[in-house]
């Protein structure tokens, strides 16, 4: 009976602590109360790069580079499920992961990703402001415009495994799939010629794995069941957290010209060679 009046008391004393936590909220939606486990973090920043940027940067300080949409040159879906997180690979906005890392090397960053806005509002200006915003927009041309691209995405590799015996087991199933991009650093007076450019390919991972129940017990008893965890390795955010960011260094070691930045390159992103 004590115990039954501890709970109740305790019940109603985490109840009234709650109105009064909540009582001088301004906003009682479902962001007043955030999960207990919540991961906020700015996209990554690869630290082995920096020898490398150091390494370009008297070749492209001061540029001016524009940013344009990336586009996804894959065509397929996601057609293994468990090995990714969305039904495309990663769209036109996907080159802004690039901004950061040409902003450390040096570059002044011009936005193409998105010229809705000045679209809509070059149609609504008169004739003299739409000439001012032109000769602006001629004044201030970039060197270069980075072009992005992923061009594969191939689900590669799966094992299964499962086993019981006497009615206990396990299983584990693993799936892999192999994105590639690239990033080309054109020039950005008409000729279309590339000066530098970055690729390289990068495995992710899908595992699930779990125990498994399926046992009489006390002659007349059967008891099945399974229990498992899985985890998943993204593919949208690591194409633009890794392959467009080390793809860009890649394009910018490329146009400097410079043999020891190709080096360097090639030692954070190994080449692969193939004999025919």
């Amino acid at each position: 009976m004590k115990t039954i009046l501890s709970v109740a008391a305790a019940s109603v004393a985490v109840i009234a602590l709650s109105g009064c936590q909540t009582s001088g909220s301004a906003f009682k939606g479902t962001t007043g109360s955030a999960p207990a486990k919540t991961v906020i973090a700015q996209t990554a920043e690869i630290k082995s790069l920096s020898p490398l940027l150091a390494c370009v940067k008297p070749a492209i300080a001061g540029k001016t580079i524009a940013v344009a949409p990336a586009t996804d040159s894959t065509g397929k879906t996601n057609s293994v499920a468990d090995s990714g997180t969305g039904n495309f690979m990663p769209g036109a906005q996907t080159s802004n992961f690039a901004i950061p890392t040409l902003r450390a090397a040096g570059a002044k960053v011009m936005n193409l990703n998105s010229v809705g806005g000045e679209s809509v509002l070059r149609q609504l200006v008169n004739s003299s402001k739409l000439r001012q915003m032109q000769n602006t927009t001629t004044r201030n041309m970039p060197d270069y415009y980075l072009d992005f691209a992923s061009m594969s995405l191939d689900f590669d590799r799966t094992t299964n495994f499962s086993l019981m015996i006497k009615g206990f087991g396990g299983y584990n199933d693993t799936q892999r799939a192999t994105i590639s991009g690239g990033a080309k650093l054109v020039r950005a007076d008409g000729s279309l010629i590339v000066d530098g450019y970055g690729s390289m390919k990068i495995s992710v991972f899908s595992t699930q794995s779990g125990l498994m129940l399926g046992r009489v017990f006390g002659g007349d008893t059967l008891a099945t069941g399974e229990a498992g965890a899985g985890f998943q390795q993204p593919m949208q955010l690591w194409t633009g957290e890794y392959v467009t960011q080390l793809t860009t260094a890649g394009a910018m070691a490329d146009m400097s010209g410079n043999p020891r930045c190709k080096a360097m390159y090639d030692k954070l992103v190994q080449p692969d060679v193939v004999d025919m």
